[in-house]
């Protein structure tokens, strides 16, 4: 593609290094292999707006060229949609195994309920790490698969980190925030079984301002700590 592009001077430009990673991405998306722009552009130190208009170029030219040749479309990018996203941006977060299930659960119930469809698909995933990781933590990690019955643990997940996550998803901190407290009064509707009663404890986080405080404790937030 990148050859085929040079050669015809689709994108009149010297900047080489910005046609090569729009043709690394319209070719990741052609081949099922999908990847954000924001993604190849920092991957290959380009300029996102820069690449976002190559891209669009050269998927215009190809489709035309392959359209006066009487044949099919020259290239088809599809739709990226959060599930496209999950066990990449997961991994490089650090979550796996039930964690990473109870992800794709949110996520698939987040599209479900189209709560979030006008947004780009990263913020989606993004949220739903945050929110798996409060609710796994409060229910005191991953070593049952059922409920525990035991008291409600403390959230350690910091806001630092929740702007690590949000970072490695290409997602905007105050964003995933708003996204954050907008799927508190129904959690307990997107969370799988295994969150469900933990999501339905009034000691569960409203917003990033009370992670990684004393506030979030044990079953009672912070009425037990003025009662001390």
């Amino acid at each position: 593609m990148f050859q085929q592009v040079l050669l015809q001077n689709v994108v009149r430009t010297r900047q080489k290094d910005c046609v090569a990673a729009a043709c690394v991405y319209l070719a990741c998306r052609s081949s099922g292999y999908p990847r954000l722009l924001d993604e190849v552009a920092h991957l290959t130190h380009t300029d996102l707006s820069t690449i976002t208009k190559y891209q669009a170029t050269i998927q215009r030219h190809l489709q035309e060229e392959a359209g006066a040749q009487g044949g099919a479309p020259g290239i088809s990018v599809g739709r990226i949609t959060p599930l496209d996203l999950v066990n990449r941006f997961c991994w490089k977060v650090g979550v796996a195994g039930s964690e990473l299930h109870c992800v794709h659960s949110v996520v698939g119930s987040l599209m479900h309920f189209e709560v979030f469809d006008g947004l780009p698909p990263q913020y989606v995933v993004a949220v739903s790490i945050v929110w798996v990781r409060v609710l796994g933590q409060m229910r005191g990690g991953w070593a049952e698969e059922e409920e525990g019955q035991g008291a409600l643990q403390p959230v350690r997940l910091t806001r630092e980190e929740v702007k690590q996550i949000t970072s490695a998803c290409y997602a905007a901190y105050e964003t995933v925030h708003t996204m954050f407290k907008t799927m508190r009064p129904a959690l307990q509707t997107f969370v799988p079984d295994c969150l469900k009663a933990v999501a339905g404890s009034r000691s569960v986080p409203t917003g990033f301002d009370q992670l990684g405080c004393a506030g979030v404790v044990k079953g009672v937030g912070k009425k037990r700590e003025r009662e001390g």
